[in-house]
């Protein structure tokens, strides 16, 4: 059975991506960064995670192809406002990949940083692969 980074790594081929770009920070980035390695789709280290949306909408812009960035939980989904509000006024395709912690009471993952928020890893492909979400800035909370 395939991991869910496998599942959204696959969904993210499909839609044409050709790198990762951003920071891991341990947890379920680490796997997603195996599943793309394991996809063939290269992750680019970046020193911030500003530098790797704004790496990301370049390729975007350039390739035509969503541009994908990856960020650490907290601090690192903080620091990516600046790369999310540049693709939102450029109208750049970027989809941001960040971890996620479970609820203590076991409610649902809210998302504060965008219009599309992706939180069910059995959902995650379809809505990552459908045009209408790689319009606008997107965040993939992996679990």
């Amino acid at each position: 059975m395939p991991l869910v980074a496998d599942l959204i790594v696959g969904a993210l081929r499909d839609a044409g991506v050709g790198f990762i770009f951003g920071m891991p920070g341990g947890g379920s980035n680490l796997d997603l960064i195996a599943a793309a390695g394991r996809a063939g789709i290269p992750f680019v280290l970046t020193a911030t995670e500003t530098g790797a949306a704004l790496a990301a909408i370049a390729q975007a812009e350039v390739s035509g192809r969503p541009g994908v960035c990856l960020t650490t939980l907290g601090p690192g989904v903080a620091s990516v406002v600046n790369g999310v509000a540049c693709a939102w006024l450029d109208r750049a395709p970027l989809v941001v990949v960040t971890d996620s912690q479970p609820a203590a009471s076991g409610e649902k993952l809210s998302c504060v940083l965008t219009t599309r928020c992706v939180s069910s890893p059995t959902s995650t492909p379809n809505r990552v692969r459908r045009s209408s979400w790689l319009r606008r800035p997107t965040v993939v909370a992996s679990p």
